[in-house]
């Protein structure tokens, strides 16, 4: 995996090349903008770099950077990449690692915008967490979903955002109905278990049957609303699902916020 540093534009991005890779890890940074690179890591929670380009990274932010784009086993292989480094020292007593920078050419501006950039700068609008939900057969399924909006208010519509890859969503499609559930900064466990595939992830999860579809809500989320599917549009890598809510409940509590690729709590 790379840390690549853009310091094309006016803001200096950091975006994780090549996550799956956990053989190796390094920073690629333009050597004619090194004031920029080493503000981009500060600035982006990942840690600090020397003048020499030597780094100290924080790897939890490496988890947060990573989530959403790596397979289910990825963090036992991350962990033992971590293991390695510290058998050969690379690792500090803080917990953080050090990381060598590769000193690029130019900062010449990038052709296009690359899916790693754009998902980091879309990274920085933070939003709600959701979990959205259905029955697949006679189980409940679910997936983590921050791509949620409100539509319209007359008729009541919302829209979600799933991958085409989720494995989930074609399960709970068909039965045209849907629950969405708002989650608070309690919840972030929660969040983290529907973003994984392949898991029984309703097990030992407080939930209830919506009272009038019957679709799976979270116990204890700040609001649930169950939902008919009105239309469903193919847009790139995902679906865009419009619906129609037709029952909510809501609760008190601080919503669960999704930034810079990992979720966080409503500072007071």
């Amino acid at each position: 995996m790379r840390l690549r540093v853009d310091a094309s534009g006016v803001t200096p991005l950091v975006v994780l090349e090549a996550p799956e890779d956990c053989t190796a890890l390094s920073i690629a940074a333009p050597g004619d903008r090194r004031p920029a690179a080493a503000w981009a890591i500060r600035e982006n929670g990942l840690g600090v770099m020397t003048e020499d380009g030597t780094s100290l990274i924080v790897t939890d932010r490496l988890r947060d950077m990573a989530r959403g784009q790596v397979a289910a086993d990825w963090d036992a292989r991350f962990d033992a990449m971590l293991d390695y480094a510290r058998q050969r020292g690379w690792l500090a007593p803080d917990g953080r690692l050090w990381v060598h920078t590769e000193w690029l050419g130019s900062a010449a501006p990038l052709r296009g915008v690359s899916g790693d950039t754009f998902r980091h700068a879309l990274s920085h609008f933070a939003t709600g967490v959701t979990v959205v939900s259905g029955i697949a057969g006679d189980r409940p399924t679910g997936i983590t979903c921050q791509s949620f909006m409100s539509l319209s208010l007359d008729p009541p519509l919302v829209a979600v955002a799933p991958s085409r890859a989720s494995a989930s969503w074609p399960l709970m499609a068909p039965a045209g109905v849907i629950g969405i559930s708002i989650l608070t900064d309690q919840q972030a466990e929660v969040s983290r278990r529907f973003a994984v595939t392949g898991a029984d992830k309703f097990a030992d999860l407080r939930w209830t049957p919506g009272p009038v579809t019957g679709v799976p809500l979270i116990d204890g989320a700040l609001t649930c609303m169950e939902c008919g599917i009105e239309a469903i549009h193919e847009a790139g890598d995902h679906y865009l699902v419009c619906a129609r809510v037709i029952d909510i409940t809501m609760s008190e509590g601080r919503p669960l916020l999704y930034f810079r690729s990992g979720v966080r709590a409503l500072a007071s």
